[in-house]
């Protein structure tokens, strides 16, 4: 840095006006950057990934790449040994250097991430975002930006799947506790019923998600799992890092929102809630007591619905190719 960094106490913030993101914006000014960033310790990889299109956005209006404060991901959400400490915003083409916030102290962290909930909750929160700064997004999904490298190693490591290959997230912070069917029965069902028309991979934390489906379980980088889903032809899970991130790379997705979990691990489980942080293009379903198991029928629905799509296309381009080569043969 530039200066001299010092540490950030509470009191840089007092008086603090009603202004979205004002210890944000504080910090970015105190450290020479042009944006403050939290690094999800208190939340998850979803309360970063919804930033990554005011970073463009920013960067977009000042006509250059913007320097950014942020502190290393942990464990905590994810990260595994020797992986980038900011795996989030790793090739982001918008950012040309990111400064350590906890060169401030862990009160400047810890400020910096629940300054996330200061912005007005009037629409999704994309949107919410880049309006505290006086911007609107061009899309209402974050982005992410995989190499070259990264996006082969995921096609050889699932290439004895077959297609449609569908990745399951059962785990999470808000995922179904043990007492639900949701927890393991109902995703071991689907699996089941739906052998015959698609396959299956399951993303997570081996080390913290308990359920286990009988099905290929990678352990992974945070990296690599984006490279998954960005392979895969779609995603079901819970509302997690990994729903945003397969919006992201625009995956086909059915998110379950278990209301009594959300409720119990974040405090607010409505329909405003999906609204707000659900991606319109998904199929969102929220999870209430089912004995009929009319949801588990619905997913199922869904994966037929997906592969006969994809199949279609799948047929299209055959029959492409195949009048292309008798075209080819029958030249003169």
């Amino acid at each position: 840095m530039s200066t001299n960094p010092r540490f950030w106490t509470v009191a840089d913030a007092l008086p603090r006006p009603e202004a979205p993101f004002y210890v944000a914006k504080v910090l970015a000014k105190q450290s020479q950057c042009d944006l403050a960033v939290s690094n999800g310790e208190f939340g998850g990889l979803g309360d970063v990934l919804v930033f990554t299109p005011l970073v463009e956005e920013y960067a977009r209006r000042l006509g250059r790449r913007i320097r950014l404060l942020s502190a290393p991901f942990s464990s905590r959400v994810g990260l595994a040994a020797g992986e980038s400490a900011y795996p989030i915003w790793q090739n982001n083409p918008f950012i040309s250097e990111i400064i350590d916030a906890r060169h401030f102290g862990q009160d400047a962290v810890r400020a910096l991430a629940l300054d996330g909930t200061t912005c007005c909750q009037y629409g999704h929160v994309i949107e919410n975002v880049c309006i505290g700064y006086g911007l609107s997004s061009r899309r209402s999904r974050p982005s992410l930006f995989l190499s070259a490298q990264e996006q082969a190693v995921a096609l050889d490591l699932l290439r004895e799947a077959r297609r449609p290959l569908i990745a399951l997230h059962p785990g999470g912070k808000t995922c179904s506790p043990p007492d639900s069917p949701w927890h393991e029965k109902n995703w071991t069902e689907l699996v089941r019923r739906c052998r015959d028309v698609a396959d299956f991979v399951q993303l997570g934390k081996p080390d913290y998600d308990r359920a286990r489906l009988e099905i290929p379980f990678p352990r992974t980088t945070l990296r690599q799992m984006f490279s998954i889903i960005w392979a895969c032809d779609g995603f079901i899970g819970f509302d997690s890092g990994p729903m945003h991130v397969a919006a992201a790379f625009e995956c086909p997705s059915l998110i379950l929102w278990d209301t009594r979990q959300k409720l119990a691990a974040e405090g607010e489980a409505s329909p405003a809630v999906i609204l707000r942080w659900g991606y319109s293009q998904n199929r969102n379903l929220m999870i209430f007591p089912d004995p009929a198991n009319e949801i588990l029928g619905q997913i199922e629905r869904w994966i037929r619905d997906l592969t006969r799509r994809l199949s279609w296309t799948s047929n299209t381009l055959a029959s492409v190719v195949r009048h292309s080569v008798t075209s080819d043969e029958g030249s003169p």
